[in-house]
């Protein structure tokens, strides 16, 4: 905010110049024998004022000049010739981070694109690279000039796909809110032509529930690079293609629970999971062989369901934590093995027991609660 009020600093080149116009007079004294005898008289002195040493003057005033600009950082504009100017454009590269970017070589290849863009971007071109997952969209490099695109190589050999999903309707806002005029960050407001180049394996599970969702910013050429196999990578994972899913909690008695783990499997996985393996407060509890039931097996030819369920969990009262591994035969896995563990938190309480008496407060409720308090697995049967 005060950066334009250095500005002022260069009233101050009236000093060197002020200094320089000084002129000094020497006079020699000379030998009267009395100033008695001399009539008072009023003294005119008329100098000739000129500007010395004038490379000395220079020197100063750049000086002064280099400090308030210095302090004052201002924007220079560029012109940039009309024949180039009509060739430049804004290039945006947003990358998918999605954990499904981990399977196979996807990230390798998304990678060699997102290279090859940037490698193509002319020198008068401006360059912004953006890393998308989650619910959200983070710079990663940029926005600079083309001929700054080493920045951007090296931010993009240091980027690595996170844990999070691909939501493709927000990463279309993101896209709006990143580039359009309307943003309130002025580095990323520019008048040329805009490329949004979006490299990503496509996930279907990221597709929005709106196809008006996915609508580039205005005025925008969308260019979509795939890195999705032509086959695609076989993958096994737990709850649709995601995550290990704990369905449900069953109570089966006072400290007793039957705990079910429902798996997807693709239609085209080269290695189904024979087992789950589960832990509990890191606590290994054992595995479970995988069964298919016969409503599933007959729901889709391209993905079946399968469940693991353990029986007879034995948990104290509280909070437990709880974690499933996906278990192949003969140490083999599949592509992607970042969702093949779920991790979750139950609680667990022990049951109540519902006393119903004509009189709550007689002798024979009060000794029948006692003794179902002090039962440790208190079974009653009519």
């Amino acid at each position: 905010m005060l950066a334009p009020w250095f500005l002022a600093g260069l009233l101050a080149i009236g000093l060197p110049w002020w200094l320089h116009r000084l002129a000094r007079s020497e006079t020699t004294p000379q030998a009267f024998p009395s100033v008695m005898l001399l009539e008072r008289s009023e003294l005119r002195d008329t100098r000739r004022r000129q500007l010395r040493y004038l490379l000395l003057l220079a020197l100063r005033i750049a000086l002064i000049i280099a400090l308030a600009l210095a302090f004052t950082q201002p924007q220079w504009s560029v012109r940039v010739p009309q024949a180039l100017a009509s060739q430049a454009s804004f290039q945006v590269i947003m990358l998918d981070t999605s954990v499904s970017m981990r399977a196979g070589t996807r990230w390798q290849q998304a990678k060699t694109k997102a290279a090859q863009l940037i490698d193509a971007t002319k020198s008068n071109d401006r360059l912004l690279l953006i890393g998308v997952a989650g619910r959200k969209a983070q710079v990663l490099a940029g926005p600079v000039a083309g001929i700054e695109r080493a920045s951007v190589r090296a931010a993009l050999e240091t980027a690595e796909p996170t844990l999070e999903r691909l939501d493709l309707a927000l990463m279309a806002l993101s896209a709006k809110s990143l580039v359009s005029d309307d943003n309130k960050n002025k580095n990323l407001k520019n008048d040329l032509p805009l490329d949004l180049h979006f490299i990503s394996d496509l996930q279907q599970s990221g597709s929005p529930l709106r196809f008006a969702d996915l609508e580039p910013p205005a005025g925008a050429r969308l260019h979509l690079h795939s890195v999705a196999e032509s086959a695609p990578t076989s993958n096994v994972s737990t709850k649709a293609s995601t995550n290990a899913s704990i369905s449900r909690v069953e109570v089966s008695g006072s400290e007793q629970r039957t705990l079910t783990v429902t798996i997807a499997i693709p239609g085209n996985a080269n290695e189904s999971p024979t087992a789950v393996a589960l832990q509990v407060d890191d606590r290994a509890i054992g595995k479970a062989p995988l069964k298919i039931p016969a409503q599933a097996s007959s729901q889709s030819e391209n993905a079946s369901v399968a469940l693991a369920t353990f029986t007879d969990l034995k948990l104290t009262p509280g909070a437990h934590r709880i974690h499933a591994q996906l278990e192949f035969a003969s140490g083999a896995n599949d592509a992607l093995t970042d969702d093949n563990t779920y991790n979750a938190v139950i609680e667990h309480a022990d049951p109540r027991v519902l006393l119903i008496a004509r009189d709550p407060r007689s002798d024979e409720v009060a000794y029948l609660a006692a003794a179902i308090e002090a039962a440790t697995a208190p079974r009653l049967t009519a």
